[in-house]
């Protein structure tokens, strides 16, 4: 199959390519069309035909342990768009080869690989663009905050509350999350309220982040929520 029937939009991990367009489409389970796919191109590829622990490690070699970065950029009135920065041009390459390795890795890029957030913008219009089983693929993020409140961008004058935007029931496989805290290194020598309180405000790390905490892990038990601080 020619690489352009896959409407590819490769730089910011297209739902299209992910999802199983090139499957049969008359059978009437996954496990039809997973039987349907083996019969049809197993006989051509020595690579397909190994085991499938020793193809699911060469999935890992190739499509995973990355950090992606994706960038939000806000245009008005043309609204947001996301992209995938540190994507490389033939990533995806292998998705293309065969029905069989599409339909054994389309979800591999999700769920291999760290996402990094910056923006309270980017969000949802970039998870917008796959569909549920490519969003609960995902089990790894990152995201860049100030003081573990709010994202390091925004496009509005008063950037909104961490929880807040942070949509965590869209990622429903979601297990880790790391926290990259900001924080000014300057060391203040002054009163408790000699600073206009904004030395408290400079030692409130602890709470947001056990607020943060407490928040994501009542919504899933399972997720893992970690803290690191960045002097800037």
């Amino acid at each position: 199959m020619e690489a352009s029937s896959y409407n590819l939009r490769i730089w910011d991990f297209p739902s299209t390519l992910f999802t199983s367009k090139m499957a049969p489409t008359n059978l009437s389970s996954p496990a039809e069309v997973s039987e349907q796919i083996s019969e049809t191109t197993a006989p051509k590829s020595p690579l397909v035909s190994l085991p499938a622990e020793l193809r699911n490690i060469i999935w890992a070699l190739v499509l995973g342990e990355k950090t992606f970065d994706i960038k939000c950029e806000v245009r008005i009135p043309w609204g947001t768009t996301t992209t995938n920065l540190t994507i490389q041009k033939h990533y995806l390459s292998l998705l293309r080869t065969c029905r069989q390795i599409h339909s054994e890795t389309r979800l591999l890029p999700f769920k291999l690989n760290i996402f990094q957030f910056k923006s309270e913008d980017a969000f949802k219009p970039w998870l917008n663009k796959f569909d549920q089983a490519q969003r609960a693929a995902i089990t790894e993020v990152r995201l860049m905050t100030w003081k573990a409140k709010h994202m390091v961008e925004s496009s509005g004058f008063v950037p909104r509350r961490l929880g807040d935007v942070f949509p965590v029931e869209m990622c429903a496989g979601l297990r880790k999350v790391r926290v990259e805290v900001r924080y000014t290194g300057v060391v203040r020598e002054c009163g408790k309220w000699e600073c206009g309180g904004n030395e408290l405000e400079d030692r409130d790390w602890a709470e947001q982040e056990g607020r943060l905490r407490l928040r994501w892990t009542r919504r899933d038990p399972r997720l893992v929520v970690s803290f690191e601080r960045v002097a800037v």
